[in-house]
């Protein structure tokens, strides 16, 4: 809320103006901050399997199959999935607009979706890739998807 503020101040708008600017610019803020989750996303990668001597670009190729995967389930799978309920069955709906039911069913498909992927990319042993694929599913969720929200919140608020 400081940063709102300053902007207010040093612009001479309202709380109101602001968000509406806001909200007029994060969308194509957030839509090519997505490229900024590739390397992160490839670091983390890179330090779970640092022992592979996998050459760096095998890191940058899963994580963007990977986060590929995650907006997939996400922004077309899911929303389409709630779409279909609503049709057919609107008594139904009511649970994705909680988006408790929606994150959990996200969260389940993508870490088991990153075991998958870990087990078959790296060969390794299941219950290392099992390991590793929850060691990067709690950075992604915790760390890496927070990040991403605040990079776009501050990279927006310098175009606002």
């Amino acid at each position: 809320i400081p940063l709102f503020k300053a902007k207010m101040k040093n612009h001479h708008v309202d709380f109101a103006e602001i968000a509406k600017r806001y909200d007029e610019k994060s969308p194509k803020v957030a839509k090519i901050s997505l490229l900024l989750l590739i390397p992160f996303t490839a670091s983390i990668i890179g330090l779970l399997f640092m022992n592979k001597r996998s050459p760096i670009f095998d890191h940058f190729i899963l994580s963007t199959e990977l986060l590929s995967f995650f907006i997939f389930l996400d922004f077309l799978v899911l929303p389409f999935l709630s779409f279909l309920v609503e049709k057919i069955a609107p008594q139904y709906n009511p649970v994705f607009y909680d988006g408790s039911w929606v994150d959990w069913m996200t969260q389940s498909i993508f870490g088991l979706f990153i075991i998958i992927a870990f087990r078959r990319f790296y060969r390794e042993a299941q219950w290392i890739s099992i390991t590793k694929g929850f060691t990067f599913f709690i950075i992604f969720f915790v760390g890496i998807k927070y990040m991403y929200s605040l990079i776009v919140f501050l990279l927006t608020m310098i175009f606002v």
